[in-house]
């Protein structure tokens, strides 16, 4: 549901602008506009939705034949699964980014595919069992929704949610700390994204006064 942008920030400890570029959820392409604009060399985007699929693969048209991305048709379990198994990206420094929810249509459900509300967990099960040479700066979007109802920011409580979204199938944010454990996880005042980054040296000597909530209790935070 956010659009990702690239500007340096100053309560991460190096650039999100790194060589890979790997993304679940292309939508309409924004943010996959701003990863080519801010200068990675390889992108990876999908959507399971054919018409934002094919949008994409108009709007980048270009950056496709020219190989520096591929936009998948398919669910980003498949795509993830193909590009660490059959390219060399686990040698090089790489942003994910992981968008790539269900956007809350009507449908029947399949509760045997792979494709539920959010694959958010298996997603990062599929990245973290690589030998990553670097590990990879990982970003989540949608941090309300991993919320439980009666806590503030949660997505649940919203009057107007869309109800065909169902809280059984979002993992909650202590299942994404277990998850990636190893991990320093914070979400900046004002956004709605989480950054999982294993530099925590360098995470030592930044500015902490725009970090709501961190996974660390060694992290001060603007409260």
């Amino acid at each position: 549901m956010s659009t990702l942008t690239f500007e340096p920030r100053p309560y991460l400890p190096f650039p999100l602008v790194r060589e890979v570029f790997l993304e679940s959820g292309s939508g309409e392409g924004n943010t996959l506009a701003g990863a080519l604009e801010a200068g990675f060399v390889r992108l990876w985007s999908c959507d399971t939705n054919r018409d934002m699929w094919e949008h994409c693969r108009k709007r980048f048209e270009s950056a496709i034949c020219n190989r520096h991305m591929s936009v998948w048709w398919s669910d980003s379990l498949t795509m993830l699964e193909w590009v660490l198994d059959h390219t060399p990206v686990q040698g090089q420094r790489a942003t994910i980014w992981l968008d790539g929810h269900y956007m809350g249509e009507p449908r029947a459900w399949d509760r045997e595919s792979r494709r539920t509300d959010c694959p958010l967990l298996r997603e990062l099960e599929i990245i973290l069992r690589c030998p990553w040479k670097t590990p990879p700066t990982i970003v989540i979007d949608d941090y309300a929704m991993f919320l439980p109802s009666g806590t503030p920011e949660s997505f649940w409580d919203r009057p107007n949610r869309n109800p065909n979204f169902h809280p059984y199938e979002w993992p909650t944010l202590n299942q994404i700390q277990e998850a990636l454990s190893g991990y320093t996880i914070v979400k900046p005042c004002g956004e709605d994204i989480l950054y999982a980054f294993q530099d925590t040296d360098r995470l030592a000597s930044c500015d902490h006064k725009d970090i709501e909530w961190a996974s660390r209790t060694n992290i001060r935070t603007g409260d």
